[in-house]
């Protein structure tokens, strides 16, 4: 423990020293201050708004998983180069405290850098305005989210598989691995369809009873069909699981493809945790269809959240994001000299960011379809592991949920900790420790 403090103590003053971080602290704020007045919205202040903070800090995340990768890779390349590693090796010094020391003394003034660009662009915001002239104030909430209760996609695509082979319906010419897959994705995209006069139902549970003074509503964004342009015009009502009467009726109209929020007065909810909601099309006779996909486009609001712990959790997930690149830079620091170690990190970076839209193209050929060849098969391997991989961390988004008022969930929180900070730094320092073992022997 005195091995891990002394090198975090080092690994911190060395880089408090260092002009290029005070440099980076000047080019921070510079983005902090310039970016959000250079930028332009649709002149709302929730145009405004998410235009300023997902594009500044998004950034500045850019920026420091950069810096923290190639950070990480230079304190243990300079001392490779220098010869300050092999004497620290035999004093002696374990790998596994030189990796933890290192990892926090980078990671410690990373976190002093992305705070101070959370406070430099949202402290303005508290108090500015559009250029509407409505306040920014207004849109640092944070609902809580609660999306329908709906069978699994994985589950529903499964049984409609076995449905299929039951009935003896499945092509011979595809796999059922192929089948399934796209049953998956068919499953996932599918939307609830109403008619004019006819009724979509969900079921919501808030996880704990209804308390007086606690505000709710839905969230319902209208979708279109493809090239078809109208009004969605409905009613929606709510009531608790398990009773009869709808207690809440109220009119909605919006264009297509546009969110509409509907507030309910909950005199009648309170000490109920699920709901049933309907919407009922009530469009002319002829009018287009209205679609809702039930997984992203309906939703239930718990409005009024904390919105400083919001802040606090968007922060700690982009930290987590680059705590893994931390660790990945030192981690090659170790084994390459920094302009390799540094290059590395970009090209794993960059994958990690484009991988979810590569893998959306990628299929298992059919019977009758060419076979990929060995090197595009390896590509593809290496994408599906990256996309897979870095997934949980990417996947609470947490700018978009922040510009859009939504809470990130306690277990969306715990996940990118839990990767961020404990299992990639694990698997690196072990990496780590293999690769200083061997330079040791070699000694």
């Amino acid at each position: 423990m005195r091995q891990v403090l002394g090198i975090f103590v080092q690994t911190l003053r060395a880089g408090l020293r260092m002009r290029g971080f005070w440099v980076l602290v000047a080019l921070l704020v510079a983005i902090g201050f310039g970016l959000p007045r250079g930028l332009r919205g649709d002149g709302t202040v929730e145009g405004s708004y998410d235009v300023i903070v997902r594009y500044t800090l998004g950034l500045v995340a850019f920026v420091l998983v950069m810096v923290g990768a190639a950070s990480g890779a230079g304190t243990l390349a300079a001392d490779r180069r220098t010869g300050v590693l092999a004497l620290t090796l035999v004093k002696p010094v374990r790998g596994v405290s030189l990796f933890i020391g290192k990892w926090l003394g980078v990671l410690a003034l990373n976190a002093l850098l992305l705070a101070l660009a959370y406070a430099v662009v949202l402290t303005p915001l508290r108090f500015g305005a559009a250029e509407n002239g409505e306040k920014f104030s207004t849109r640092m909430i944070s609902n809580t989210v609660i999306g329908a209760t709906l069978p699994s996609a994985k589950e529903t695509a499964r049984a409609m598989l076995d449905h299929a082979r039951r009935e003896g319906m499945l092509p011979t010419n595809v796999s059922e691995r192929v089948i399934y897959k796209d049953l998956l994705q068919r499953t996932e995209q599918a939307y609830d369809v109403a008619n004019s006069g006819e009724s979509l139902t969900w079921n919501f549970d808030i996880g704990h009873a209804l308390r007086p003074g606690e505000k709710i509503g839905l969230r319902v964004q209208f979708d279109q069909q493809w090239g078809q342009m109208g009004e969605a015009k409905g009613v929606v009502d709510i009531r608790p699981r398990g009773t009869n009467e709808w207690f809440v009726a109220m009119s909605v109209e919006g264009a297509m493809l546009q969110e509409v929020e509907v507030p309910f007065a909950t005199t009648h909810l309170v000490g109920h945790s699920q709901f049933e909601v309907r919407f009922t099309n009530a469009g002319a006779e002829h009018a287009e269809p209205v679609l809702i996909h039930p997984r992203r486009g309906v939703a239930l609001l718990i409005y009024d959240q904390n919105f400083g712990a919001n802040v606090a959790r968007a922060y700690a997930v982009q930290l987590a994001l680059i705590g893994v690149f931390i660790a990945l830079g030192v981690v090659l620091g170790s084994a390459f000299s920094l302009p390799v170690a540094s290059f590395v990190a970009v090209v794993i970076y960059v994958l990690v960011m484009i991988s979810p839209a590569l893998t959306d193209d990628i299929y298992e050929p059919g019977d009758d379809e060419e076979k990929p060849s060995l090197f595009l098969r390896a590509g593809q391997n290496v994408t599906l592991a990256f996309q897979k991989s870095f997934s949980p961390l990417l996947a609470p988004e947490p700018l978009s949920k922040l510009t859009n008022g939504d809470k990130i969930s306690a277990s969306m929180l715990s996940q990118s900790l839990i990767i961020g900070f404990v299992l990639f730094p694990g698997v690196a320092m072990l990496l780590m420790h293999v690769i200083l073992r061997r330079r040791v022997s070699q000694c």
